[in-house]
């Protein structure tokens, strides 16, 4: 699900960005506030919440296992927040 994150690789480096991570932390706090406030449409928003973990989850696998093997070798640069809108998360892995 590439539009979690963007990835681009040039011959030293790879560069992987998560500028819709801020979003996604805001959903899932809405959606917690929702299951706790409004409980007459607590199982709507349950499933929403847990098909949204999943997707979130599996969407993610194939960046944060390339970035955890690289963070091993010590090969891992990273900037910026995940709450950040302006400076979103970056990783920068050199070759």
């Amino acid at each position: 699900m590439s539009f979690l994150y963007k990835r681009t690789e040039t011959p030293e480096k790879i560069l992987i960005v998560f500028p819709y991570y801020a979003v996604h932390l805001i959903a899932f706090f809405a959606t917690v506030v929702a299951l706790v406030f409004i409980p007459k449409y607590s199982g709507y928003v349950g499933i929403i919440y847990i098909a949204s973990v999943a997707m979130h989850l599996l969407g993610l696998w194939k960046p944060r296992s390339e970035i955890k093997q690289a963070m091993k070798k010590g090969m891992v640069g990273i900037s910026g927040s995940r709450y950040s809108f302006i400076h979103p998360l970056t990783y920068e892995i050199k070759k």
